[in-house]
């Protein structure tokens, strides 16, 4: 194939792509419509996990509370407050890989990171990864 017709064919590949694209925005703003909803984009906060019972209580009537009692003194220290998560007992959360995690963190965040785990680490060397 001559170098006209791979760039045509790489320009034929693009357009299919961003018409599928548009596509997928197109849903996904006629499903936030629906159900009256937003996206809202925000800096990644500490995220604590409140691990409750549910066979003494029923989460609807726990939530409120559990979040308020977290995340005032959390605020009070920090001068943000935390996202809280109000999971029954034995359920796991995991959302990211540990790059990811840290590829999401901003600049004090990371600091404050990089912070936790010198002290975490006192007396061990981290040496990269042969393989």
């Amino acid at each position: 194939m001559t170098i006209k017709i791979q760039i045509l064919i790489f320009k034929i590949k693009m357009f299919f792509q961003y018409l599928i694209y548009l596509y997928q925005m197109l849903k996904m703003s006629s499903a936030l419509w629906k159900t009256n909803s937003t996206i809202q984009k925000k800096e990644v906060l500490p995220v604590l996990i409140v691990h409750f019972n549910p066979a003494t209580s029923s989460p609807e009537d726990i939530v409120g509370q559990l979040d308020e009692a977290v995340s005032k003194p959390y605020k009070k220290l920090h001068g943000y407050p935390p996202v809280v998560l109000v999971m029954p007992i034995g359920m796991t959360f995991s959302a990211l890989s540990f790059d990811s995690f840290v590829d999401v963190l901003g600049k004090e965040q990371l600091r404050e990171f990089k912070k936790a785990i010198y002290k975490k680490t006192n007396g061990i060397q981290l040496v990269q990864d042969i393989n």
